[in-house]
């Protein structure tokens, strides 16, 4: 008996879709890979993501994830310059953490920043915070990282593109995806990545029990004089007891605000669009405790949604006996930063299941 080369299909065109497409073909060269998504390339919550890759995990084993992808985005700058990831500094602002409590939460070196040093324009209200620089930070244009995997795989990554899934069968010998439009595709690993939509109809009864919420996202601008770095390499502030940010966005002045938005149990269908009053007011309330001298700066911005799970960590799971059938994703947020792990792991599920032989 030979084993045959096996057929792989990822479901999700975003960061981890084309990062677990990405490693599939280098670990089984011989494989063939078909990438399909709803949309284009990279238009779901990759294309509003911020590219941000802090070394941080809150929980011991998003941490190791962390190191891990941080590995990962620093062998592939060093292999490919032209790869969209670029340096950037952070500082982390805490009241609640001492340096001790914060330097075990992070895998880089913590240095606590002089009081002196400490960004004016973004100095708390509160008197009790402390700031920190952490090294190794760093961002990706998401979109362009995305387009970057696909022009490097060529033609050894099939893509299909625009084509929603109707439904997901299961044989002992392979998983077949169905399309709206009549299209059938057989595979003999079929792994999940469908970003927000994981709890829709045809995703259900595989993630189901996974324990995944789809929770709002909104990001506003800020354009307020001072917030420009003197430094060449742009800095993000991270406030880290409200678990919010403000990042570089464009040229000048102007700032990405982006905090916990508490509203779940969204779908993609009624996420993307407008923002709403009650968007604001809790942008608002969260600036009125970690920088209220920005309050009145704030402008437009941009929503969407996203996969969380329960652990904090990311899920991937066989999501049937035979483990033919892998979901990886809901990454809570942190879908670029810890994409590299998320696809390592699913390699390691897929590595469960026997070849298939060949007479």
């Amino acid at each position: 008996m030979m084993t045959t080369a096996p057929s792989f299909a990822i479901v999700g065109g975003g960061i981890i879709g084309f990062t677990v497409a990405r490693e599939v073909c280098r670990a089984f060269p011989d494989s063939s890979v078909t990438l399909i998504d709803r949309d284009v390339p990279g238009s779901g919550a990759s294309a509003r993501s911020a590219g941000l890759h802090f070394p941080l995990g809150r929980y011991p084993r998003v941490r190791e994830m962390s190191r891990y992808s941080e590995e990962f985005y620093q062998d592939l700058r060093a292999e490919f310059p032209a790869a969209p990831i670029h340096p950037l500094g952070l500082r982390v602002h805490s009241a609640k953490l001492d340096h001790a409590g914060l330097s075990s939460m992070f895998t880089s070196t913590v240095t606590p920043l002089a009081a002196d040093a400490q960004p004016g324009s973004l100095a708390s209200a509160d008197a009790d915070y402390r700031v920190w620089t952490v090294d190794d930070a760093q961002y990706a244009d998401v979109p362009a990282l995305i387009a970057f995997y696909r022009e490097a795989l060529g033609e050894r990554l099939r893509t299909l593109f625009g084509l929603k899934i109707a439904k997901i069968e299961e044989t002992p010998e392979k998983a077949t995806l169905s399309t709206h439009d009549g299209l059938s595709i057989d595979a003999d690993h079929l792994i999940l990545c469908p970003g927000p939509w994981a709890l829709s109809d045809v995703f259900r009864p595989y993630t189901r029990n996974l324990d995944i919420r789809i929770k709002r996202v909104v990001a506003f601008h800020i354009d307020a004089a001072g917030l420009r770095e003197a430094s060449s390499v742009p800095a993000v502030d991270l406030f880290f007891d409200e678990d919010a940010f403000f990042m570089p966005w464009g040229k000048g002045d102007k700032r990405l605000f982006s905090f916990t938005r508490k509203k779940w149990d969204v779908t993609p269908e009624d996420s993307y669009g407008a923002i709403t009053a009650e968007d604001r007011a809790e942008a608002l309330a969260v600036l009125a405790r970690i920088a209220p001298q920005l309050r009145d700066s704030v402008g437009g911005g941009q929503v969407f949604c996203d996969a969380y799970s329960a652990t904090g960590a990311p899920v991937v799971a066989s999501v049937t006996s035979s483990g033919r059938i892998v979901f990886a994703g809901a990454a809570n947020g942190s879908g670029y930063r810890l994409a590299p792990a998320i696809a390592r792991k699913t390699l390691k599920a897929i590595a469960k299941v026997p070849a298939r032989e060949m007479v």
